[in-house]
């Protein structure tokens, strides 16, 4: 006897197949890399940027705003919408990248941009709240310096640099699980 029984399969579905600067595509895994840095911490919330994976065609990494017990929820609301939390970085070469919000359906790359960051996901629990970011294309090796801003809560633009070594090659190392098969306008 068969675990699962026989399903009827569903009508197929058409979807809008996102392009490679809106978040990495699923055909490939992008190569971990070891690095952690608090941006700041004044006992009681911090702000950690770390998972940084490097595929090809750009960065994924992810800021945390993590508190004691003390913290009160709505504050991480006022984070996911925008309530002064803000966050960009500087590249090696010195150019600044800031969050483009992408508010349109389908998403537009902004006019000009070299560079996109765009927020990939985000949530949390009591305690940490997570934002996962999509850097394109590929940063330059060397340092990264991610800037968040936090003033209703006190925090002034603060800096911590992270080195991202040969990133270059380290994303050479990414796998291809199958053919990139997005088609881009």
């Amino acid at each position: 006897m068969a675990f699962f029984e026989d399903e009827t399969v569903p009508p197929e579905i058409s979807t809008l197949t996102l392009p490679e600067w809106v978040q990495p595509g699923a055909h490939r895994v992008g190569v971990s890399l070891p690095q952690t840095a608090v941006v700041f911490n004044d006992g009681k919330t911090a702000c950690v940027v770390r998972k940084f994976v490097a595929h090809p065609t750009g960065l994924e990494f992810s800021i945390e705003i993590r508190h004691c017990r003390e913290f009160k929820q709505e504050r991480f609301r006022d984070v996911w919408s925008g309530g002064g939390f803000r966050y960009g970085v500087l590249l090696a070469d010195g150019t600044q990248v800031l969050l483009n919000r992408v508010n349109s359906w389908p998403p537009s790359r902004p006019e000009g941009a070299s560079y996109t960051l765009v927020q990939t996901d985000g949530g949390g629990s009591d305690s940490i709240f997570r934002i996962g970011l999509w850097l394109t294309p590929l940063p330059p090796d060397g340092e990264l310096t991610v800037v968040v801003e936090w003033k209703p809560e006190g925090f002034d633009e603060t800096r911590t640099t992270i080195d991202l070594g040969a990133l270059r090659e380290t994303a050479t190392h990414s796998i291809e699980l199958f053919p990139d098969d997005r088609v881009f306008d």
